[in-house]
């Protein structure tokens, strides 16, 4: 099997410092130093994602609903190529903190080309399966009849997420966050334009709907992965393998295969909980779309933080500093779940303050505007619980490939406890939507204390 496309990691024209922090001040500059641009990504990523969510929400609750559904089954795959994406983020930052940059060239191209045979199937799926996939969705026609339109024009969206989603992890995990930024904002951007115009036949364009919000999605896709690969190509491409090895592909999936299954776990989990609300109806779930690119603006803070921590654990690990790795760990986890708990906390109030002075009501159609700000102040309550479970996932338990007890923890937790009480709460009891998004983020706040205890352990403090 060929690999056709990949790289090694970049030599960044400016590399982030990789030097652990040993105080609360150095903590703050080493994550806003490394996942700064990160987190500037994501937050732009997710304010554009508010705003294209709006624009879909012109075209009615059916459409806003059925693009929803879609985008719950495409982040499960999404989080299934992120698991794919760490590990190999593993690996890149624990070869360059041992200084053995040219042994990650193989196990990158192997990534890629899995990540692109694992999202084949979906894109096949969506071209000439859509309709059936849209109607196990759900049983409304009009939101089944949207969800149908998008997986069939968005159907390149999963393989180019392959490719980007490798590309990008291998340029963060070798201490280039900037170039991965840039590349996301050039994406966005171009998704921006594209929605504008032609979601809702703005400045005399046609008007596409679902279609045009599926098609600006993919393009944007193409031109991030053209811009990674003009990165990383430069006198390297030539220098990859041109054969994938045993060896190399042992390592991809020793250190991405439990992640992949960790994410599939978890992700499933969270589609099957969209699924039941699903069921309570076209505006329920419209109200519950409609709010979650807000929280994601909140979390990609976190994220990139997450990011950042890993990086420099990874770099830390790989040279066998363990002792240095886990104080530094322990310092970064209490900066940031204490800040998300603030922020949180803060945030309902406001979201409260809001809603009953009626700033909103001119943005939010009225159907859905107390649900919908019910449910985000939820959401800001359990901010800090999510916090410092993302920090321990993806930036502390991931850094020492710690995959399959992550694994066992999502698959008990989503699958034992979080989907059935869901299940209860909106199908047997019949509970609003704010009620049954608190049911579902429980979870979160029981696993503070497992993923706690997890740290303390140090079971985690291992070389890949």
């Amino acid at each position: 099997m060929s690999a056709g496309v990949a790289a090694g990691p970049a030599r960044p024209r400016s590399r982030a410092d990789l030097t652990l922090p040993a105080s609360d001040h150095g903590a703050l500059r080493a994550l806003w130093q490394l996942g700064g641009p990160v987190i500037f990504q994501s937050l732009l990523a997710s304010t554009l994602g508010l705003i294209d969510t709006v624009m879909v929400s012109g075209v009615g609750p059916a459409a806003l609903g059925g693009v929803g559904l879609v985008s719950r089954v495409l982040f499960v795959l999404s989080m299934v190529l992120a698991g794919l994406a760490s590990g190999t983020g593993v690996l890149v930052a624990q070869f360059g903190g041992a200084g053995r940059l040219r042994a990650v060239r193989g196990p990158v191209a192997v990534a890629v080309g899995l990540g692109i045979l694992l999202t084949l199937p979906m894109a096949l799926l969506s071209l000439f399966g859509a309709p059936w996939l849209a109607r196990l969705l759900s049983p409304d026609h009009a939101v089944a009849d949207a969800a149908a339109t998008f997986l069939i024009w968005g159907a390149a969206y999963a393989p180019l997420t392959a490719i980007t989603s490798i590309l990008g992890a291998t340029l963060r995990s070798s201490g280039d966050t900037r170039t991965t930024m840039w590349a996301g904002l050039a994406a966005l951007g171009l998704n921006t334009v594209l929605n504008v115009l032609f979601i809702n036949g703005n400045f005399g364009m046609p008007a596409y709907g679902v279609a045009a919000a599926a098609v600006a999605t993919s393009c944007a896709r193409v031109v991030e992965a053209m811009w990674l690969l003009a990165a990383l190509a430069p006198g390297r491409l030539r220098r990859l393998p041109r054969m994938i090895r045993a060896r190399d592909a042992r390592h991809v999936l020793r250190n991405s295969g439990p992640l992949m299954l960790k994410e599939m776990a978890w992700a499933g989990g969270v589609l099957a909980s969209t699924l039941i609300i699903s069921r309570m109806g076209a505006l329920p779930l419209a109200a519950f779309n409609l709010v979650l690119p807000v929280e994601g603006i909140m979390i990609s803070v976190v994220a990139g933080c997450g990011v950042a921590t890993g990086i420099l654990l990874g770099h830390a690990l790989g040279r066998n500093a363990f002792d240095d790795a886990y104080r530094c760990a322990e310092r970064l986890r209490r900066v940031v779940s204490t800040g998300a708990l603030l922020v949180g906390v803060l945030s309902a109030m406001l979201v409260q303050g809001l809603r009953y002075s009626g700033w909103l009501s001119h943005l939010i159609a009225p159907e859905l505007h107390d649900a919908a700000l019910d449910t985000l102040s939820v959401l800001c309550l359990a901010f800090g619980a999510r916090a410092h479970n993302t920090m321990v996932s993806v930036g502390i338990l991931r850094s020492g490939n710690d995959s399959a007890w992550l694994f066992g923890v999502d698959l008990c937790s989503m699958w034992l406890f979080n989907v059935p009480m869901v299940a209860v709460a909106a199908l047997v009891l019949h509970w609003p939507l704010a009620a049954v998004v608190a049911v579902m983020l429980l979870e979160e706040v029981l696993k503070v204390g497992v993923f706690r205890w997890r740290v303390k352990s140090g079971r985690w403090l291992r070389r890949v």
